[in-house]
């Protein structure tokens, strides 16, 4: 080690020992992965079901009006 750090040598010997000093980016989330990950809380099922129910009676109301 010199007064100014590792020598040429010594880094070309580090980095076929130890590999290259970066880091790897993890893998991305997919838009559709995050999308259906939100389906997972509870509180968004209970709101789906309640817009189903509330669009079946909207539906099934509207038909006997006509």
């Amino acid at each position: 080690m010199s007064k100014y750090g590792l020598s040429k040598e010594q880094i070309e010997e580090s980095r076929r020992k130890y590999g290259d000093n970066t880091l790897t980016q993890p893998p991305r989330e997919t838009f559709w992965s995050k999308l259906l990950g939100n389906f997972q809380d509870p509180i968004i099922r209970i709101l789906i079901v309640a817009l189903l129910v509330n669009a079946f009676f909207c539906l099934s109301w509207s038909r006997r009006l006509d």
